[in-house]
């Protein structure tokens, strides 16, 4: 998922994003360290308030931006919760909306598919102890001289 977030810092402009779910936890987080984890909770309620505020205009809507002086952010809601961008204002507002809502659409896959389960080695099966194995008729043995033969 970080992968996922940290791809979207190479849309100009953007500072950084995390995306949580729908109860609000934080699933994964591409942000300089100043943007403590709680800050994140608490933004999160606060774009549910513009989102609810939103839909007296616009139903559902799936975009909410939040504009300040000298950043804005941009609040994507996807099936399992939501994704927030952070953004310098150079920042080119539709190239980071389609990155947002392809990001969103690719987050949802990666939660819906459960992990990939990693393979278990294979079983070695140890020879016999020489004690066990016994010469097979008619076929010459191999002996360990330095040289098989």
């Amino acid at each position: 998922m970080n992968d996922l977030l940290d791809a979207l810092k190479e849309v100009e402009g953007v500072i950084g994003a995390c995306a949580l779910d729908r109860n609000g936890g934080l699933l994964g987080r591409s942000l300089p360290a100043y943007y403590d984890d709680d800050m994140l909770v608490q933004l999160n309620r606060r774009f549910e308030e513009l989102f609810e505020s939103s839909e007296e205009i616009l139903p559902q809507p799936k975009v909410v931006i939040a504009q300040f002086s000298q950043t804005w952010l941009l609040g994507r809601d996807w099936p399992g919760g939501r994704l927030i961008l952070f953004c310098g204002p150079q920042a080119h507002v539709p190239a980071v909306k389609t990155a947002a809502s392809l990001t969103a659409k690719r987050l949802g896959k990666s939660l819906a598919s459960p992990a990939p389960a990693t393979p278990k080695p294979a079983a070695r099966v140890a020879p016999a102890p020489a004690s066990l194995q016994r010469p097979i008729p008619g076929k010459q043995q191999k002996t360990r001289s330095g040289i098989w033969g």
